[in-house]
């Protein structure tokens, strides 16, 4: 894994690190930095399901989660510290080894019905960022990240082979553009 920050860039694997200025400005801008003496990493793509769901849930102690809001299910839906996909998005994410990011089949407890559902898979994202972090991310390879506890978003590199899985339901957005639109619209911590 590399990372550049500054005017070094480092290669955290065997902790070896040189100066900007060493590496051809062709690599990076390949690489989708900018020209200049700021160097700007490529942006990642929020990630969210074209068939919101207004459901929202609470993980229990024993790892089930409880219906909060009640409402049809969709097949992506994040909310505050949980991400549940569809089992078939579970399965791909699985096959596509991705670092830092763990899926475990889930159970959807229905209180009032005393109804399992197991339908979704649990998505546990290990690389986080805050909203002043957006331009310094290493966004090389195919990875996940949450903003905060709540909104997911690709790697430009997984996002491209998200567009082109057979999961049309998934949208993007550049960086917070229509992150930004969807927190000023109302909508109340649920992605979609």
């Amino acid at each position: 894994m590399s990372g550049c920050l500054g005017p070094v860039c480092a290669d955290v694997a065997s902790g070896y690190s040189r100066p900007l200025a060493d590496i051809p400005r062709a690599s990076l801008l390949n690489r989708g930095y900018t020209s200049g003496n700021k160097l700007n990493m490529p942006l990642p793509f929020h990630v969210s399901c074209s068939h919101p769901s207004d459901a929202t849930f609470f993980q229990l102690q024993d790892r089930r989660f409880q219906f909060i809001r009640e409402a049809p299910l969709a097949p992506f839906m994040a909310g505050f510290g949980y991400l549940l996909v569809e089992r078939s998005f579970g399965d791909y994410l699985r096959g596509l080894g991705l670092e830092r990011v763990g899926i475990e089949s889930a159970v959807i407890w229905n209180r009032r019905t005393d109804e399992n559902l197991l339908t979704h898979d649990s998505v546990s994202i290990g690389q986080s960022f805050q909203v002043d972090q957006i331009n310094d991310l290493n966004t090389d390879g195919p990875r996940l990240l949450v903003l905060g506890k709540e909104y997911v978003f690709a790697s430009p590199e997984l996002q491209q082979m998200l567009i082109y899985s057979p999961f049309n339901w998934l949208t993007f957005t550049k960086g917070l553009s229509g992150f930004v639109g969807e927190a000023e619209s109302g909508t109340d911590g649920a992605l979609g």
